[in-house]
């Protein structure tokens, strides 16, 4: 996309004035809508422009209407097209449909780097769509000085008539001053019998316009030539620089040169123009397969890759070097696919695993059995594997918390025994054992040495 860099001018002050020009037009709209002497005043003013011209005494309102539309429309028309610059217009609607066209595609191919640059060309292209709607909102304050007296007129004229109705096609009593919808049924002759013309006329200028510019292009065209070729030459370069493979398109300028030579322009200037066209779409293809390949690296330092991922690798690897980036790119994106779901599944491993640990941690538990069926989950080959062993680190987990409970609850008694029979002294070193197998969490441990140590207890109750 060829725009100018955001730098070159704020856009701010040009939206500004576009807001302020937009209120101030439709202050100056909504003063004439409601106010109805202000309404009369330009419509009589516009009657008696018009009456004496196109009124044919109230006898052929039909005609009326459609001459009062056809000077509205044809004078609004004209306003309108000479405000606009079309060719402009063009120009920029094509380069923002392109705009968004690019980075639609970047973003589907996940191409962050290509988003950037493009993100960075966004507050231009919103200047631009402001300038736009500006430049379309300019000449409506001036149709409107021409439309609204004309129509406050013929609402004037349809109500002075002496015979409001009409004969239509389907109809015989056709009377104008019914509603359809909100807008009276005059309206819709007016409506049927201007707009096409209007469109025509519109064409017309449109057309004769771009003949007029076609002409001045035929005039400058050995400029436009040479600059079109320069531009192919600086592409081709380009791509020379980024060892991009060109020797077709470097024939293909070489025809244009010698049709230039020959005095052929049109012909050098069409292949020019095609040659800076496939020279920038081959550098964006470039850009786009090494920035897959590039990204394919950095996941392949993260995940375990299997034969058929490395040999895609290897394949888009050799199609990058060779030029054919369709085919690195389609090797690329095999391979990316078959990653991210290796990603997605070991993200989700280490979130299971890191969940049993937090329970571990969180309840206290002995570890052993637990920690034992997290090793095997973590060699599973496939996702059912893994969940088994998952499923078994849980029961293993629910075991150890009854086993905990129990032991905590003998523990408990074996301790109120003691201090029961102010035994604490006598069974000092023991109780210092009893924290340490504690602190430490062998259960199986903690188990044996509480059992010996009630029996002990209890002898010691039965000598008292």
């Amino acid at each position: 996309i060829r725009m100018p860099t955001p730098q070159r001018q704020s856009p701010q002050p040009q939206a500004d004035s576009s807001q302020i020009f937009v209120m101030f037009f439709m202050l100056i709209f909504m003063l004439v809508i409601f106010t109805p002497d202000l309404r009369e005043g330009m419509g009589g003013a516009m009657g008696g422009l018009l009456e004496p011209l196109i009124g044919f005494d109230n006898e052929y309102p039909v005609l009326t209407i459609f001459l009062a539309g056809m000077v509205m429309i044809l004078l609004s028309t004209t306003i309108r097209h000479f405000f606009i610059d079309w060719m402009e217009m063009a120009r920029i609607q094509k380069m923002m449909f392109a705009f968004n066209k690019e980075l639609r595609e970047a973003q589907i191919a996940r191409n962050q780097r290509r988003v950037e640059k493009l993100m960075e060309l966004q507050p231009e292209v919103m200047r631009m769509n402001a300038e736009l709607s500006s430049n379309q909102m300019k000449p409506m304050m001036f149709t409107m000085l021409v439309a609204i007296p004309i129509f406050m007129w013929l609402n004037s004229f349809i109500d002075d008539l002496s015979l409001k109705y009409i004969t239509i096609p389907w109809e015989t009593h056709w009377y104008m001053r019914d509603r359809f919808i909100i807008l009276p049924q005059w309206v819709l002759i007016y409506s049927f019998l201007t707009l096409p013309i209007g469109q025509l006329y519109m064409r017309w200028l449109k057309t004769r316009e771009l003949k007029s510019s076609l002409s001045k292009d035929e005039e400058h065209i050995e400029e436009n030539t040479q600059e079109s070729i320069d531009l192919a030459q600086n592409a081709l370069q380009k791509l020379r620089r980024e060892s991009v493979p060109y020797d077709d398109l470097d024939k293909e300028l070489m025809d244009a040169i010698s049709q230039q030579g020959r005095g052929d322009l049109k012909l050098a200037l069409k292949n020019a123009e095609h040659v800076k066209k496939q020279a920038k779409a081959r550098m964006n293809q470039m850009e786009t397969a090494q920035e897959h390949l590039r990204s394919l690296e950095d996941m392949r330092k993260v995940v375990d890759v299997d034969a058929n991922t490395e040999k895609d690798f290897t394949e888009a690897t050799k199609a990058f070097e060779s030029g054919d980036y369709a085919s690195s790119m389609y090797y690329a994106k095999q391979a990316k696919k078959v990653l991210i779901e290796g990603v997605a599944q070991q993200e989700y491993r280490e979130t299971e695993i890191n969940r049993i640990k937090d329970i571990i941690e969180t309840e206290e538990l002995d570890p052993t059995r637990i920690q034992e069926c997290l090793d095997r989950s973590m060699k599973a080959r496939d996702r059912d594997e893994f969940d088994e062993h998952m499923e078994q680190a849980e029961r293993e987990v629910e075991n150890t918390i009854k086993e905990r409970e129990k032991l905590d609850e003998l523990k408990t008694e074996v301790l109120r025994k003691i201090q029961e029979g102010y035994f604490e002294d006598e069974f000092d070193e023991e109780l210092k054992i009893l924290d340490e197998l504690t602190n430490r969490r062998s259960f199986d441990e903690l188990a044996s040495f509480l059992e010996e140590l009630n029996l002990k207890v209890l002898r010691r109750i039965k000598a008292v």
